[in-house]
């Protein structure tokens, strides 16, 4: 997104990975990690070649729609490392990131549900929604993870005020993973202390549908 709008023409489908792959790693990547993710059957030279090709295609694009002459993709020298332009860039997954981990060492719960609530907002379908590269799915599962833990611990802090908040917020994670028996709990118990034990039983008959489809 540039601009709040996307590039659309321009960016080839290698530059878009690229871009998407050092997105979803702060701290961006050598060559040799690049290669195995994106290009594995690809010698070192070839990668090489490879990312300059896709880094000049970023640039060209990127200082054509933005009308700067940034450098976008940083390659460090001393590091032999290839990141994005930590100042240019802002990527909603290290904003996500950030949050969870900063709620993890707050002691104070409202500044903890507050970052919460907006780490939450961050996770919206999925990050790397339609790219479906073998590289993306252990990383995707693993913000999945993030999210509903985050989801399930925003609502326990949320029960004490406002146990209809807190219900959505675990609805919401259980529309993520409908599979998982902890929150079909959590939930039941949210709906049983706000007083609406048949939806409590209805929750629990949900949860034993749900695990029969795996059967």
């Amino acid at each position: 997104m540039v601009a709040g709008g996307p590039i659309t023409h321009g960016l080839r489908h290698a530059a878009r990975e690229l871009v998407l792959w050092l997105a979803m790693h702060e701290r961006g990547g050598t060559l040799d990690e690049i290669g195995a993710a994106l290009y594995p059957d690809a010698t070192l030279q070839q990668t090489q070649q490879r990312c300059r090709t896709a880094t000049g295609n970023v640039r060209s694009i990127l200082r054509k729609v933005t009308q700067t002459t940034e450098t976008f993709i940083i390659y460090n020298n001393d590091t032999g490392r290839y990141h994005l332009d930590r100042d240019v860039f802002d990527v909603d997954l290290w904003r996500f990131d950030l949050l969870i981990d900063e709620a993890s060492r707050q002691r104070e719960p409202g500044e903890t549900t507050a970052l919460l609530r907006r780490a939450a907002s961050l996770y919206t379908d999925g990050f790397a929604v339609g790219v479906n590269s073998e590289w993306t799915i252990p990383i995707r599962e693993t913000v999945r993870r993030r999210a509903l833990d985050c989801l399930s611990r925003l609502a326990a802090l949320t029960s004490t005020d406002n146990l209809t908040d807190a219900m959505a917020t675990v609805q919401r994670a259980i529309d993520i993973d409908p599979f998982a028996e902890s929150l079909y709990e959590q939930l039941a118990n949210l709906q049983n202390q706000a007083g609406m034990p048949d939806a409590a039983t209805r929750t629990l008959l949900a949860l034993h549908r749900k695990i029969s489809e795996l059967d």
